[in-house]
């Protein structure tokens, strides 16, 4: 059996500079090999290699395999979590920003964050959530201080260019690569206070046509209590 019967696809010719390169005085380093098995399985594996010397001549070679197919597979299912995760991050409209717990600084932000707070990311990092949030504002101060987790609190964010925008915000502890951190999540509420304000007009004004209204209307349960009636009906 020939040591290179071994070796998947190209990977003989990176085998013999590897050797070649040990011959040469090199300090021998191991490397990932994919490798294939007696039994037809593929692994994949640490192989490090060294000179036999006999007589002080070179005899041949000695190579130590490790197997680390079990690892690297974790490893890639672990960076593949992560790159997935990321992207959900970088893509949700939601404003994401990661906050350390002891320090109450900003560590990272998404794009959607940053495009509420007006700011750059190496700006907002190393900032605290008050900097952002309009002080002046009762509901604002009190979303501060609350204890996690913080569901739909109503806060104010300023702007550096003095825009003001009305959030929706949510708190949670999060344990981070083994560092306590907390996920504000924080959603525009803007659209929302627009439709209510809308809301409200359209209520006003037909609450006004009934009232000056030259006939008598009225509302009435099933049983017929009234519910309603307009002042002609008065």
């Amino acid at each position: 059996i020939h040591a290179g019967d071994f070796l998947v696809g190209g990977d003989e010719e990176r085998m013999r500079r590897g050797l070649a390169a040990i011959l040469s005085g090199a300090t021998p380093t191991g490397e990932i090999y994919p490798l294939r098995k007696t039994d037809g399985t593929l692994m994949r594996a640490i192989i490090s290699l060294s000179l036999v010397l006999r007589d002080g001549q070179v005899a041949g070679f000695r190579g130590v395999v490790v197997d680390v197919t079990e690892r690297l597979s974790l490893e890639d299912a672990l960076k593949e979590s992560q790159e997935y995760l990321q992207t959900l991050l970088m893509s949700v409209s939601a404003g994401i920003l990661v906050i350390d717990s002891m320090t109450q600084k900003v560590i990272d932000a998404n794009p959607a964050a940053l495009e509420m707070l007006g700011q750059t990311r190496d700006e907002v990092i190393g900032m605290s959530i008050p900097a952002f949030l309009d002080p002046a504002d009762e509901q604002t101060s009190l979303a501060t201080d609350f204890p996690l987790p913080v569901d739909n609190a109503l806060s104010v964010l300023v702007r550096p260019d003095g825009k003001r925008l009305s959030i929706i915000r949510h708190k949670v502890p999060v344990m981070l690569h083994g560092r306590s951190c907390i996920l504000e999540t924080f959603i525009d509420n803007t659209a929302r206070l627009q439709i209510r304000e809308e809301l409200q007009k359209s209520q006003e004004r037909l609450s006004h046509i009934l009232q000056t209204s030259p006939v008598g209307v009225f509302e009435s349960k099933a049983n017929g209590a009234l519910t309603f009636v307009n002042e002609r009906w008065e």
